[in-house]
């Protein structure tokens, strides 16, 4: 909104961040105020939903629950929250895929401390996919994904001044299109199972890992 600055009646953008509901509210009116803000935008909202691709069956990890969130964040119109989520979520998949296929020898702690203290780059253009020493983990399509989302999301992650007019709702989409990319190659249950009598049956072509996925979430 705009404030009036002196006798000029210049005008200076700031922005309100004011309680406009009594303290003695239950936490349920408060949640209602809260959705209340929404509503003007239901439509934009819906509509944004329905463009996200669905990733299907997908194993319940970490950087599929951020996924989820990055989704939520697009669809609200939060379009710089959900790009950064998006690059994060990345992060968290390499850091995934390093931990369950890397071959490393030694207790999985000491695995866990290396690839936390790794960058995110090295990660993915050193260990999950290097032809040169023939580490292929990943694909070179996967590979050049996880780039192009790190370097698109660093324009916004970083205070950089973006040069040319960006249409930043797009810049959200394409970094959660390349996102569900990713998690449908890297992610999806149904490339190591299929239904047999309504369970879930390991295939013969299963990928291998040399440690478990990490399931579930805080």
């Amino acid at each position: 909104m705009k404030a009036i600055l002196g006798r000029n009646k210049q005008l200076m953008d700031v922005f309100l961040d004011l309680d406009p509901l009594p303290v003695n509210n239950t936490d349920e009116e408060v949640g209602r105020s809260f959705l209340f803000r929404f509503r003007p935008n239901l439509a934009n909202i819906g509509k944004r939903t329905k463009q996200i691709k669905r990733i299907g069956m997908a194993y319940d990890t970490p950087s599929v629950a951020m996924y989820d969130q990055a989704k939520d964040l697009y669809s609200l119109g939060y379009f710089v929250s959900s790009i950064i989520v998006c690059r994060s979520t990345a992060e968290y998949l390499a850091f995934e895929i390093f931990l369950e296929e890397v071959e490393l020898e030694g207790k999985t702690e000491i695995i866990e401390s290396v690839a936390e203290s790794l960058d995110f780059r090295k990660v993915v253009n050193e260990f999950l996919y290097n032809p040169k020493k023939g580490f292929a983990y990943i694909n070179k399509d996967t590979h050049d994904i996880f780039n192009n989302l790190y370097s698109l999301a660093n324009n916004w992650v970083h205070p950089r001044k973006i040069k040319d007019k960006v249409k930043i709702e797009k810049v959200a989409f394409k970094s959660l299109e390349m996102l569900g990319s990713l998690l449908s190659s890297l992610r999806d249950v149904m490339k190591d199972y299929k239904v047999v009598k309504g369970s879930l049956v390991r295939k013969a072509t299963a990928r291998k890992k040399v440690r478990p996925i990490i399931l579930g979430h805080k």
